[in-house]
């Protein structure tokens, strides 16, 4: 077997996975069905992955991974403090919508075991604290205000959810300038000093 078609089964088995335990949970989804759904027998399954939990957690890293990276695309090119944080904010939401069974799975295992094994991994560490480090930078410019950096956290990702679930209900908010501006305001006026 091709080093190609090794990575394109265990990304039919991750995708099929993903798609499965957005649209009826963990517990409600055998390996037996992801498989199924991936085209590739149970062995096939648990050559890649373990165990189920090993199927979620590699899941969610690798999700986890794509949002960090997609979250600080371009933040190099921009200068200014609210800048960044525009960008941050808007390659958020932008995810969010375009990817909304990824986007949907991070929210549903942020309440799981699953989040604090993964919030060990290096990768993880590193990303977390690259926007912990952003965070404070603005805090110490006096760009945000001066609150614990966990409550900034939070706010960014249930204000980003807010946003992404209101523009999955009516799409074309996303075009619409004047609602992105509103939201924008909303989000920064939530954050900034």
């Amino acid at each position: 077997m091709t080093t190609q078609s090794h990575i394109e089964k265990r990304a039919k088995i991750l995708d099929a996975a993903l798609h499965l335990f957005v649209d009826q949970g963990f517990h409600a989804t055998p390996t037996a069905a992801i498989s199924k759904a991936a085209g590739v027998s149970a062995g096939i399954l648990f050559h890649y992955f373990k165990t189920k939990e090993d199927l979620i957690y590699t899941l969610f890293l690798e999700t986890k991974l794509e949002f960090y990276r997609v979250m600080m695309t371009g933040l190099d090119k921009v200068k200014s403090p609210e800048g960044k944080f525009r960008l941050i904010w808007s390659n958020m939401w932008n995810y969010g919508v375009d990817q909304p069974h990824k986007f949907k799975f991070v929210q549903q295992i942020h309440n799981s075991p699953f989040e604090d094994k993964i919030k060990e991994d290096n990768a993880i560490l590193d990303m977390t604290d690259k926007m912990t480090q952003s965070i404070h930078a603005a805090i110490d410019a006096g760009i945000l205000k001066n609150v614990p950096i966990e409550l900034h956290m939070n706010n960014f990702y249930f204000l980003i959810l807010g946003l992404v679930e209101l523009i999955w209900q009516k799409p074309e908010l996303r075009n619409n300038n004047t609602f992105i501006e509103q939201a924008w305001e909303c989000f920064w006026d939530c954050h900034k000093t």
